[in-house]
């Protein structure tokens, strides 16, 4: 074997090993992948309890609708709910053995919030200062999570209710406004009093659209008014919901008394909710007249 080819072999021999030195890594250990918070599944989470210093929410899921509880039980949102279910599978970022850290230090015990998914204890307390991490107990162990939770497990019982005017799934057979009554047949067609002169072909389901799809910008306490206009909402299971309509140049209000609640829409988002939209034909009908 000659000089030159020895040389190539050795060349060979060497970048043979940086890669098998980079890709296998001789005498470093694989990180060990941190466990979820809990052994739960979401989906089998029919209750969550917010334990706070000064006060305590629940939530109970009832069928496939969350509620907020309490003397008038409201709709929960949706969105808070998902976002406190995803921590019984939220992979930490560390993790350590309770007794190794100071949990009264961290105020972990005594927690300025406790968080119970059905029965397991979420111990929440303050964030380590170098990654914003908010540590978390659970039994003995101690996690860093990132923390997305914090703002809403602040959050007061109407911050926690659902922005939606009707429930979810809600099937329109009736609807009574200020100048238009709907009703259902049993036929499946709609019946309007009074019968529009001019109306698109698809303006009853628009309508019906915007009922079961406008969320509001907010809701608050419900507040008793003297000028309000009933409004009516009839579904398909037989309930029969009550609202009262408030208007004024800047919103449009509509308050359920039962649930104590009062949602609060742009005036412009409102519109469609209480009127059938008209052909492209009235105005050249209009036009026409003159």
């Amino acid at each position: 074997m000659n000089q030159r080819l020895l040389l190539n072999l050795l060349m060979l021999i060497v970048v043979l090993g940086l890669v098998a030195l980079v890709v296998y890594k001789p005498g470093i250990e694989a990180p060990i992948e941190n466990a979820p918070l809990t052994t739960l599944n979401s989906e089998e989470i029919n209750r969550i309890d917010i334990i706070r210093v000064d006060s305590a929410l629940k939530l109970e899921r009832r069928g496939t609708t969350w509620w907020v509880t309490g003397d008038h039980p409201i709709p929960a949102d949706q969105h808070q709910i998902d976002t406190l279910l995803r921590l019984s599978n939220l992979v930490p970022v560390r993790s350590y053995p309770s007794s190794e850290l100071d949990i009264k230090q961290l105020h972990l015990e005594p927690a300025s919030v406790i968080v119970l998914l059905n029965d397991t204890e979420l111990h929440f307390g303050d964030t380590e200062p170098l990654d914003n991490l908010r540590y978390v107990r659970i039994a003995d162990r101690v996690s860093l999570i990132n923390d997305s939770v914090q703002n809403i497990l602040q959050g007061t019982r109407i911050q926690f209710a659902s922005r939606k005017l009707l429930p979810e799934g809600a099937d329109i057979v009736g609807l009574t406004l200020p100048n238009l009554k709907l009703t259902k047949s049993e036929d499946g067609r709609w019946l309007t009093e009074p019968e529009p002169e001019h109306i698109s072909a698809d303006a009853v389901p628009k309508l019906l659209t915007a009922w079961t799809t406008t969320g509001a910008l907010r809701v608050s306490n419900y507040q008793i008014s003297e000028h309000s206009t009933p409004i009516r909402v009839e579904l398909a299971n037989g309930e029969h919901l009550q609202f009262e309509l408030r208007q004024s140049d800047n919103e449009t209000v509509l308050a359920r008394p039962d649930l104590g609640l009062q949602y609060h829409l742009f005036v412009s988002n409102a519109k469609g909710l209480f009127e059938l939209e008209q052909s492209a034909a009235e105005p050249a009908d209009a036009e026409a007249s003159e």
